[in-house]
């Protein structure tokens, strides 16, 4: 996982510790330092190029520095300006460094960044930083010969007020008095949200003095006591940690204290840590040139993402047309293969279609057919074929049947056969003259009611 390297830099040493992102926040991985015998020279910096080397190849995993400059290096005081836009107040205060700072030189670099308080048209109280031009660019040009690239340089102390803040949130509402007094660093940073109302070098005095120094502090920046209620000091005291909060303690402070598992970095480590936190409203001690360098980096940068993002989508979308392409030709191959088969059974539907329609026309024409026709069909099948009808009449009562055959008798008989027919009674027969051969005859019977298999009756014959 990577994480941002986090660097305090002063004349002598330059302390590290690798920043990762987690879950619950940000945290440090580790802490080195490494000593620095000799200053920058000619824009470059050795022996922390060296320094930075060994802290990758401990670390690694990390693409970017924020650097905090020690008190030794970079400084930090409230000031006094007119209320400005922030370009137009970077440029008063770096003309005018030397007013402001005693160690500034004509190539210091310096930035101011205005409270939110005040009325336009007033001067208005704003946090100023100034540094040498020669240990940033020395600076910037190690960080980018390492392969890094450098987010952040500020000073020592405003770095400090942001890791506290990232670590104790009861800082971020309350007025707070920052007192750092562990070796090499005495100093007092009034806070109040994310405002530094003052920053006060303080000289290396006894711890007793440490009490004094930060009600004196905090009555300068944030009124008398009586008016602005408990102080809360958030002691960064280095070794000397159990004897100065006793100090603390007993000055009636209520002390505010660093999280479990950070509160072992000393004051250098948790002003690497706070650079690496640098909000936008932090003071950056970078040129001009390296911010616009870092500008049109990032600029090349969105526009190579923006190239590739498109040879990307361009790609993608080939390949989706083209596996498309490839779908829809198997498709009309696997139609063009079934079409033949489809063929055949689109026939075969049509004629089942033609067969039922059929078998509808002739159920129609069944149901519509008269209950004697199947009477009609019994007596045309039993009826012998030396018998002729002569005329048919049914009623509700049964048939009545008139015909001629060579003996009328036999033609009751045949009919008494049936299945369907019963009752065959023979009513008249006789001959008629000049034809003895044939009989007229008239018959009488009723249709069967009972199962078809029923036997038939036995013929009557009238008198």
């Amino acid at each position: 996982m990577s994480g941002s390297l986090g660097l305090t830099i002063a004349r002598d040493r330059v302390v590290a510790v690798l920043v990762r992102r987690t879950a619950r926040g940000p945290r440090v991985s580790g802490r080195l330092e490494r000593p620095l015998a000799a200053g920058p020279a000619e824009g470059a910096w050795p022996e922390l190029l060296e320094a930075l080397r060994g802290f990758l190849e401990t670390f690694g995993g990390a693409t970017e520095v924020s650097v905090a400059l020690h008190r030794s290096l970079g400084h930090a005081r409230t000031i006094t300006v007119p209320r400005l836009p922030r370009a137009e107040l970077r440029g008063l205060v770096t003309r005018h460094a030397r007013r402001y700072f005693l160690s500034a030189t004509d190539q210091s670099l310096a930035d101011a960044i205005l409270e939110r308080s005040g009325r336009r048209g007033t001067p208005v109280r704003a946090l100023a930083t100034c540094a040498e031009a020669v240990v940033v660019e020395a600076i910037l040009g190690t960080v980018r010969e390492a392969g890094l690239r450098c987010v952040a340089v500020t000073p020592a102390s405003c770095a400090l007020a942001e890791a506290v803040r990232s670590l104790v949130p009861a800082s971020r509402r309350a007025p707070v008095v920052i007192a750092v007094h562990s070796d090499g660093w005495e100093e007092g940073i009034a806070v109040r949200g994310r405002t530094i109302l003052a920053v006060e070098p303080w000289t290396d005095s006894g711890d007793g003095d440490l009490a004094v120094s930060a009600a004196r502090l905090a009555e300068s920046a944030f009124g008398p006591a009586s008016e602005r209620g408990p102080l809360s000091v958030v002691p960064l005291l280095g070794a000397r940690r159990e004897l100065a909060e006793a100090v603390l303690s007993g000055g009636g402070f209520c002390l505010l204290r660093v999280p479990a598992g950070m509160d072992a970095l000393d004051a250098a480590a948790l002003a690497a840590f706070g650079a690496t936190q640098s909000a936008a409203d932090t003071p950056q001690l970078i040129p001009d040139r390296a911010w616009q360098e870092t500008a049109r980096a990032e600029r090349l940068r969105a526009v190579l993402l923006a190239v590739v993002a498109a040879v990307a989508l361009t790609a993608a979308g080939g390949a989706h047309i083209w596996g498309l392409r490839r779908e829809l030709a198997a498709v009309v191959e696997e139609r063009r293969a079934q079409a033949e088969t489809v063929g055949i059974a689109l026939e075969i539907r049509r004629e089942m279609e033609a067969v039922r329609s059929r078998l509808e026309a002739v159920r129609r024409a069944q149901a519509g057919v008269s209950r004697w026709s199947r009477v009609l069909v019994s007596v045309a099948q039993t009826l012998p074929d030396s018998a002729f009808l002569v005329s048919f009449a049914a009623d509700s009562t049964g048939v009545r049947l008139n015909g001629v055959a060579p003996a009328a008798a036999s033609v009751a008989g045949a009919l008494s056969r049936s299945s369907l027919l019963r009752d065959v009674t023979l009513v008249s027969a006789f001959r008629s003259p000049g034809a003895e051969d044939v009989e007229r005859f008239a018959l009488t019977l009723a249709v069967q009611q009972g199962p078809p298999g029923a036997a038939p009756a036995p013929p009557k014959v009238g008198q």
